[in-house]
């Protein structure tokens, strides 16, 4: 069709320029921070990702714009670093063309450069202390970031960067951070405007390590949008009026302890009243809220154990109320249990609301010899203003690994899993078993310099909630670190209401040059979390082809 090679044409042409403004060469090494003096260093990187839309109805696969008519969607960024004496820039042209990475459920077109940083350093000679002015787009985080993170994640679409000025002293082992702007939004930003400081330090190094640090931030909304929030107040029942306040203040700080044969790290803090919506949003509402969390780990020779709680009350922070999903975040609440890469294990995932959440979590590393090692995990969370489990999972995995020729892994997980609480279905809790067996074999066979392997992984979902049971095969071949292929297979063979389907995907891997990667299958995937940097977001079904591209310079 016509309207499908222009869409090729404009896709192909965009990332060509991308990829031209991505490419740069590594002049000089990289000496704390800043290039050798009269020497610069320029990096770049790209990633590009083309989709080609099946309609499925069978697999769930429809009901979106790229299925019922777009069909095709692509989505990139090229980004170029440099640093040149006390200097450092960034800057970052993306592209969206029928995209739904942002919101999945969407197609999002957009072409510009969104991104840009420019920073100023002074130090003295000795070390002892240091200055840098920044302005742009910044990405930063206190203590872990339960209080305050801005982060970027491309695969999941998330760019919170704080758009403005930022700056950062150093004396010693004392360190501050003051800063202020707005949060991006795609390619602009959020009205509110967002100010703080942070400081930080370091009192005892050596056979322990302390370190602390407080916080004290705020957020103001423009007058035009407190107006509109007014009158939409206005219009609720006298019961659940209330007067909004301007400003979000919040304060809270951290301490990690850190030893041979212990760790911990506590965090928290509280805000003043926001302006939130309620978990069904349907209303507006002004609660407080605080949030703490605390992890101890103890080393004992060749056994590692750690225990962890989080409570979370009112905690969502955003850049304005209407965010929803991945947008607009101003703290990191990742999900508070393992996350694992095996497909049926990350089906079902509690990802964090922020309304209420009580957490535990414990975990036992055990090395047995240098070939075996045994883990365990368990997590109970208490979710969405409930006062009975919205999620529980015991697991054990082993791993056995001879010669550098076979690499076993056993797994056997328990999942208890609320799925009105996570995804909204009105269904009884998710009650399931997970095993699984994976394989990966390295013969002695060597083309050129290059190494072979085989890696075999058969998992099973025995469940009778939801879609029912599940059983998942992958085969992977690869040709180190050259190319992989990989066949796969989810197998819903004994489904709730259904019939019995199988999702099968396969692709191949080539890394052609150095730094390059280019990835291309096609694909049938079943709705569920897809995860990156602990943050996971629920994605409907995909039928179609995807091509990747992934470089560095």
């Amino acid at each position: 069709m016509p309207e499908g090679r222009k869409f090729l044409r404009g896709v192909y042409g965009l990332w060509l320029i991308l990829v031209g403004l991505g490419s740069g060469q590594v002049c000089v090494g990289w000496h704390g921070g800043r290039s050798q003096s009269g020497q610069a260093i320029l990096t770049g990187s790209t990633w590009f990702e083309y989709r080609y839309f099946v309609r499925d109805s069978a697999r769930q696969a429809y009901g979106l714009p790229q299925y019922d008519h777009l069909l095709q969607g692509a989505h990139g960024y090229a980004e170029v670093s440099g640093w040149w004496r006390q200097w450092h820039f960034r800057v970052r042209p993306e592209f969206y063309l029928n995209s739904n990475l942002i919101v999945p459920t969407e197609a999002y077109n957009e072409v510009g450069i969104p991104h840009w940083f420019l920073q100023y350093m002074w130090m003295d000679s000795s070390g002892t202390w240091e200055l840098a002015l920044s302005a742009g787009h910044h990405y930063l985080q206190f203590g872990e970031g339960l209080l305050f993170r801005t982060w970027n994640e491309p695969l999941l679409g998330i760019d919170n960067a704080l758009v403005g000025l930022a700056l950062r002293a150093r004396v010693g082992n004392v360190q501050t951070v003051m800063f202020g702007g707005r949060i991006r939004h795609r390619f602009t930003t959020y009205p509110a405007f967002v100010k703080g400081l942070w400081l930080e330090t370091t009192p005892l190094q050596g056979g322990v390590t302390l370190r602390t640090g407080g916080i004290f931030w705020s957020r103001t909304f423009p007058m035009d949008a407190m107006n509109t929030w007014v009158q939409q107040i206005n219009t609720y029942p006298d019961s659940l009026q209330f007067i909004p306040r301007y400003n979000m203040y919040v304060g809270g700080g951290y301490l990690q302890v850190a030893s041979s044969v212990f760790s911990l790290d506590i965090e928290g803090g509280m805000h003043t009243h926001d302006i939130q919506y309620t978990p069904n949003r349907q209303y507006l509402h002004n609660p407080q809220g605080w949030s703490g969390q605390c992890r101890l780990s103890v080393f004992a020779g060749r056994w590692t154990g750690t225990v962890g709680l989080r409570y979370i009350q009112a905690f969502d922070l955003r850049a304005q109320p209407e965010a929803v999903g991945t947008e607009g975040f101003l703290n990191y609440l990742p999900a508070f249990t393992r996350l694992l890469s095996y497909p049926l294990s990350a089906w079902y995932l509690p990802v964090a609301t922020g309304y209420r959440e009580l957490a535990f979590q414990a975990d036992m590393y055990w090395m047995v010899s240098d070939v075996v090692n045994i883990e365990g995990h368990a997590a109970r969370i208490y979710g969405n203003q409930t006062d009975t489990p919205t999620y529980q999972t015991v697991l054990v995995l082993g791993e056995w690994e001879m010669h550098d020729r076979w690499h076993l892994v056993l797994l056997f997980q328990y999942l208890f899993y609320d799925l009105k609480a996570y995804l909204g279905k009105v269904s009884v809790p998710l009650r399931g078993w997970v095993p699984l067996v994976q394989l990966t074999w390295r013969p002695p066979i060597r083309v050129a310099s290059y190494s072979l392997w085989h890696k075999w992984t058969v998992q099973l979902l025995w469940t009778q909630q939801d879609m029912g049971s599940w059983l998942y095969g992958q085969w992977e071949l690869g040709l180190s670190p050259v190319v992989s292929v990989f066949v796969s297979d989810a197998w819903n063979f004994q489904p709730v209401k259904s019939r019995a389907l199988h999702y099968v995907s396969g692709g191949v891997s080539l890394e052609v040059l150095t730094g390059w990667k280019f990835q291309v299958g096609w694909y049938q995937q079943r709705e569920g979390f897809q995860c990156a940097g602990g943050i996971c977001r629920y994605e409907p079904a995909f039928h179609g082809l995807r091509l990747t591209v992934l470089g560095s310079m």
